[in-house]
């Protein structure tokens, strides 16, 4: 079994600069929201993981590749920072920004998904590392229970579906990886329209591909972390 840690490299802030506009349409729009509470909503516009830390795990399964497995811990703000050495999460995409919609049902219940992307590339020592594009997206279920007027807990659980792909130059690799995601947030909202979500997160790997060069190896991707982000209430 091969481990290798955490490399240096200069992200391109693709999901930086997605979650300061999302941020920003959640400001300029929160002056016509109306909710008194979390549950008086119906409808709720995420900006999600815009910070937090990270512990993240990949392992290969030695089908294509050797044996890899890789781990590390990390903290995002804005942009997902990520492992570029070890050849498999080039970047981590459970700490990547993402925008979410969810619907509100009598009062309690929630209904919606998410989708966040990011890119990195740079080097270390002089030597390129991937040029690596990241996607997540996926549909989620949730129970949202008010405590007050400012204060709400919303557990909520889902199906992550995970896209990398990595140009190393003379390879390109590509991994499809689905997690079981299950949340626990704070919804805090200071004004009545607009709040700050945080609360801790895990997504538990069910499986995945990673192919190169015509081969393919069994892939599972494993996150627990510690997020903040924000959420307009309509």
């Amino acid at each position: 079994m091969k481990r290798r840690r955490l490399g240096v490299f200069r992200p391109w802030p693709v999901s930086g600069l997605l979650s300061f506009a999302t941020a920003t349409i959640v400001l300029g729009l929160s002056s016509h929201a109306s909710a008194e509470k979390a549950t008086d909503a119906r409808l709720i516009v995420s900006a999600e993981r815009l910070t937090g830390f990270h512990f993240w795990k990949a392992k290969v399964d030695p089908q294509f590749f050797p044996e890899t497995e890789a781990d590390g811990l990390m903290f995002n703000f804005l942009v997902a920072n990520n492992n570029p050495a070890d050849g498999v999460l080039n970047v981590n995409p459970f700490a990547t920004p993402r925008i979410a919609f969810d619907g509100v049902i009598n009062q309690k219940i929630t209904v919606g998904g998410f989708f966040g992307i990011a890119h990195t590339s740079g080097d270390v020592n002089g030597a390129d590392l991937p040029d690596t594009t990241a996607f997540a997206f996926g549909p989620r279920a949730g129970y949202l229970h008010s405590f007050s007027e400012t204060l709400a807990l919303w557990p909520r659980g889902g199906i992550t579906v995970v896209r990398i792909e990595s140009d190393t130059g003379p390879v390109e690799v590509g991994t499809t990886a689905f997690d079981l995601t299950l949340e626990g947030l704070l919804v805090i909202t200071p004004v009545s329209h607009a709040g700050i979500t945080a609360g801790l997160t895990a997504d538990i790997g069910l499986g995945g591909e990673t192919d190169a060069a015509g081969g393919n190896s069994d892939v599972n991707l494993h996150n627990v972390g510690v997020v903040a982000g924000f959420a307009l209430l309509f």
